[in-house]
């Protein structure tokens, strides 16, 4: 078995969605709320259309948007753990080109270590690539296509927007903060 692991980080190790939201408020928006959140594409359920939410997100990468997440509660630990126990560590990202160095600097900045980053859509050919046994993945597609298309084992933390998904290759780690310490917990067993 592969002792690679993949990790999304928006929404796995890094929370994107408060920040998001609280840039959304101070444009005025504030019919946003996290709370009311049920798909991954949210502002559709907000009444923003797909040009009206582009724009909203691209404005928010301009500002730094990816440059400034907080890591969830566990995340350093895990990856901590995950290098202790001889782990190789990809990342697999799908930030936008012009947030691609705010992530980097954010990365850096707090001393993550990792072997390899891609910033990819296509996280199930990462996988493939690798021969990975396990990723950390949060969005429904890219959960989707990596339990169609992969042998790897998905760890997903829940949220409203992929909830709904079953498979038997789908571990499910519940709700953050406690994710990331239960993702360790099965590592350990496992």
């Amino acid at each position: 078995m592969s002792k690679t692991i993949i990790l999304d980080i928006d929404g796995t190790l890094t929370d994107f969605m408060t920040p998001y939201v609280e840039f959304l408020h101070k444009l005025g928006h504030t019919q946003v709320d996290l709370a009311k959140i049920k798909s991954f594409y949210f502002l559709a359920d907000f009444g923003f259309g797909p040009e009206e939410s582009k724009d909203l997100f691209y404005a928010f990468v301009a500002q730094g948007g990816f440059r400034n997440l907080k890591f969830y509660p566990g995340a350093i630990t895990l990856l901590a753990y995950l290098k202790q126990e001889g782990y190789q560590i990809v990342l697999a990202t799908n930030v936008p080109s012009e947030g691609q160095q705010d992530r980097l600097d954010l990365l850096k900045e707090l001393g993550v270590k990792y072997d390899a980053i891609h910033f990819t859509p296509d996280k199930h050919k990462i996988v493939n690539q690798y021969g990975a046994h396990l990723i950390l993945e949060d969005h429904p597609d890219a959960i989707e296509k990596c339990l169609k298309e992969t042998n790897a084992k998905v760890a997903a933390p829940r949220f409203p927007y992929n909830s709904h998904l079953r498979h038997e290759n789908l571990i499910d780690l519940g709700e953050h903060p406690d994710a990331l310490t239960r993702l360790v917990g099965h590592l350990q067993y496992t």
